[in-house]
């Protein structure tokens, strides 16, 4: 019993009926090939894509059947970039992003363009940027430059963008104090620009999820191009039009594909002319028809595998009968734990399954393809379930509230200063005041102070970063202080910090003398 010791796909070269299209390919325009049952097409693909010159698009009905087919293409070893569609109403998401990340690619050198496509109908009929649009999106930045915020948000805002209090999805920015987060639509990860007055002091890329820092830079260009909008509101290119000329369309199941076509046609007029500048489009480039009925061209023999859902305890002996038939035998597992399981119960089994291959992969449906004795079967087949159902995951958001008291907070928690952005709690001081020593919100008495101070919570977090230093040194340099109010600076009980740009209203309101303080530009 092998692994990985050999190549991910079956190597179709010589079989008959795929000699026969590879040259048919060569020769036509229109290639049609039938009788390609589950997996099979995956198969043909990706040996098509080792003997034929791409690049390749392959078109399916529903979005749906794109992840069906990717998952089954990348078994056989061929990773395609999937074209998403862009979602109902939607400007943001991870669709969006792959979506103008494909139009930058396009845009670029010949060399970095994907040699395999795989998109929805609905996909190809949403606009892309076109690439003079992409080339004046771009925003240069380098630590110590200069940088107009306010003028850059506009510019943000203007072209799409939203402001949130975390930079979570993409389309989305904040601002807390000097610290400025961008999620870029065409960008994997966010940006953040740190601030000192105007000046950039840091850029880094961080993680949405967790808001930790991954990667400092010391210079980066994004991309701030937005959505180009729907089908019906959309103004831009056809995603197939950013394809080479001598790109080769796939159609999936072409059957499919027209009623689809159809439906969409009846929508709207803005549907109706997306359709017609597709059909142009592709009919520019050569053409090739998969589907599991017969076709007039070029017939695979293929045949389903529901025989062998016959359970794991009986499997083992249905293979080894097939093995000593003279069949090549390759089992998809979904993980590593699934396959190590299979192998021990086929080494329980005994001898006899020597030869029978198990690979990882997700698989959709096996196929039995005649004329060259092979057998594609996944895992889950042979335990009798049902194909996983496929899902886009959703990225879950942060949940943000502000806090109903400052008592909610302990030692070390993560917040935002008001002021100075991302910060940690590090507790409450106590300060003293001309009529004694009080608490550190300036009332006698815990109660008063929860209900008189649950605004200013943010102002009550002692930042360590070495902008708030280098900022409380500026502060003491600019507003030197009285002889009197240095020595009461002096004085045993500490004072509120002066990383602070102002003291809370409840110490002022109690007459307190918390030291030098600069208002809050």
């Amino acid at each position: 019993m092998t692994a990985t010791t050999h190549e991910r796909a079956p190597v179709l070269d010589g079989h008959a009926a795929f000699e026969s299209l590879v040259r048919a390919i060569e020769r036509s325009r229109d290639v049609a090939a039938g009788n390609l049952w589950g997996a099979s097409q995956a198969l043909i693909l990706a040996n098509l894509a080792r003997r034929v010159r791409g690049p390749w698009l392959a078109v399916c009905s529903s979005e749906l059947e794109v992840d069906a087919l990717a998952d089954d293409l990348q078994a056989f070893g061929l990773d395609p970039f999937v074209l998403p569609a862009r979602e109902e109403g939607g400007t943001g998401g991870d669709g969006v992003r792959a979506r103008l990340g494909f139009a930058q690619t396009m845009a670029g050198p010949a060399d970095r363009h994907p040699s395999f496509v795989l998109a929805s109908q609905v996909s190809l009929l949403q606009p892309l940027p076109a690439a003079a649009d992409l080339e004046g999106r771009f925003l240069h930045l380098a630590v110590k430059q200069r940088l107009g915020v306010e003028d850059l948000i506009g510019r943000l805002v203007a072209a799409g963008y939203t402001r949130q209090p975390l930079a979570e999805r993409p389309g989305e920015l904040s601002l807390r104090g000097d610290i400025l987060d961008i999620y870029p639509f065409a960008s994997e990860l966010p940006l953040r620009i740190e601030l000192f007055d105007a000046e950039i002091e840091s850029l880094r890329s961080f993680d949405p999820e967790t808001q930790r820092s991954i990667e400092a830079v010391p210079r980066i260009s994004v991309c701030l191009a937005s959505d180009a909008g729907g089908i019906e509101d959309g103004r831009g290119v056809l995603p197939s039009a950013l394809m080479a000329a001598g790109a080769r369309v796939v159609e999936i199941e072409p059957l499919r594909l027209a009623d689809q076509r159809q439906g969409l046609a009846v929508r709207s007029s803005a549907h109706a002319h997306a359709l017609e500048r597709e059909r142009e489009e592709l009919a520019k480039r050569r053409r090739l028809s998969l589907q599991s009925l017969p076709a007039a061209g070029v017939s695979f023999d293929t045949r389903s595998v529901q025989a062998l859902a016959v359970g794991l305890e009986r499997a083992p002996a249905e293979l080894k009968t097939l093995v000593e038939a003279g069949q090549r035998v390759r089992i998809y597992c979904r993980g590593e734990v699934e396959r190590k399981r299979l192998a021990e119960r086929f080494a329980e089994f005994g001898a006899g399954l020597e030869d029978v291959e198990l690979e990882l992969g997700e698989l959709s449906k096996g196929f039995r393809l005649l004329g060259a004795n092979l057998i594609v079967v996944a895992q889950h087949e042979l335990a009798g379930l049902a194909a996983a159902e496929h899902r886009r995951a959703e990225r879950t958001p942060h949940r943000v509230r502000a806090l109903r008291s400052f008592f909610e907070l302990k030692i070390g928690d993560l917040v935002v200063h008001a002021v100075h952005g991302l910060a940690i709690y590090r507790g409450c001081r106590a300060w003293r005041a001309a009529a004694g020593k009080r608490s550190t919100c300036g009332s006698s008495s815990r109660t008063k102070c929860r209900s008189s101070c649950r605004r200013h919570v943010s102002t009550w977090c002692s930042v360590t970063s070495a902008r708030a230093r280098r900022r409380r040194r500026s502060t003491r340099s600019a507003a030197s202080p009285s002889a009197g109010a240095r020595k009461r600076s002096s004085a045993p009980s500490s004072i509120w910090p002066a990383t602070f740009w102002s003291s809370p209203p409840c110490a002022r309101r109690a007459n307190a003398q918390p030291g030098p303080t600069v208002p809050s530009s």
